[in-house]
């Protein structure tokens, strides 16, 4: 299976009228793929709230190991890190905020961005500047219409660092709590499954591998790095990592199974209905054969734990706030 390795991860960024406008710049290449040759490409661009969103998203394909780092040891928490550190020393955009925007068919551009772009821009009816249409260029992902301010290795091409542009994070004097989810971590012979409870024990989804879990929880939080407390997404990250890899597989007796006929999907209903043919539309866990276990995991839309409630993980309730909700739904 292919890796993207990601080696260096810059920021770039112009002002328009009042706003700071930022661009996320990765240098990366496919590990699969010889020679190993590095490209920059741009994969956000938007005020602060933006590309803060895109950095967690893009951080939670670390945690399934779609994204690496050459040394094979980057975390979503070092990954962050990295693209908050660029955010607060951006360079000054090459060309600036009135450079002319490049509308040319490259090898690297995606015919229909360009086509939506270029139709956005004609619509509008305003010379092809990037003052003009950065909000399209950011709406249709056409990054590629934007001069690059570095090489394809990171290197900056004639611009320097310019801190006025920077990301200046300020704590927040209010204590902040989080409402999180309790999980429960399902045995499996093959792979660590987990899903999310309510207080009354029913599941608030289908079950899910850990890395999805931690996944969805990364993309949730960037939120409270932006406007509560930067720098907290590492002990959060962390803290509910820990404790699901932690949590005790719950006793198969313990776990009631919910099956119901599926509406769209032809083999997933097959699927369902074989399962509930042999163990009904109510069973405990404890009935399944191994072999069908992986099936019902990716079936069922729900579950009950009857057990005893150590086997639920309810992560680090020390910041709450009730505006703020982290819990991840499948």
């Amino acid at each position: 299976m292919s890796v993207t390795v990601t080696c260096k991860r810059l920021a770039s960024a112009f002002r328009a009228g009042d706003k700071i406008i930022y661009l996320l710049h990765e240098v990366t290449y496919e590990s699969n793929l010889y020679p190993h040759t590095k490209h920059l490409s741009t994969i956000a661009m938007g005020e602060l709230p933006e590309v803060m969103k895109a950095i967690f998203e893009a951080a939670s394909y670390v945690e399934g190991g779609a994204v690496n780092s050459p040394d094979r040891k980057m975390t979503p928490e070092r990954y962050i890190k990295s693209w908050i550190n660029a955010l607060k020393k951006p360079y000054r955009l090459s060309g600036g905020a009135e450079q002319t925007l490049k509308l040319q068919p490259m090898f690297h551009w995606n015919e229909e961005r360009l086509k939506a772009l270029q139709a956005g821009i004609e619509q509008r009816g305003t010379a092809p500047t990037l003052i003009n249409h950065y909000d399209l260029v950011a709406s249709t992902r056409a990054f590629p219409a934007v001069h690059t301010s570095f090489s394809d290795s990171g290197q900056p091409l004639g611009v320097e660092i310019d801190e006025t542009l920077g990301y200046k994070p300020v704590k927040c004097s209010n204590a902040l709590h989080l409402k999180q989810s309790a999980y429960l971590h399902l045995p499996f012979s093959r792979g660590e499954y987990y899903v999310a409870l309510d207080e009354q024990g029913h599941s608030a989804g289908s079950a899910n591998w850990l890395y999805r879990i931690m996944g969805e929880y990364i993309r949730s939080i960037w939120r409270i790095e932006l406007l509560f407390h930067p720098g907290l997404y590492k002990d959060l990250i962390s803290g509910l990592r820990d404790k699901l890899e932690a949590q005790p597989v719950a006793q198969p007796k313990d776990v009631l199974c919910f099956l119901e006929p599926l509406a769209d999907d032809h083999y997933a209903k097959e699927r369902v209905f074989g399962l509930m043919e042999k163990y009904g539309r109510e069973f405990r866990l404890s009935e399944v054969e191994d072999e069908d276990s992986y099936h019902l995991y990716n079936l069922a839309k729900r579950f009950r734990y009857t057990g005893a409630s150590t086997y639920i993980v309810d992560p680090s309730n020390r910041y709450a706030t009730p505006s703020i909700n982290t819990t991840a739904h499948f």
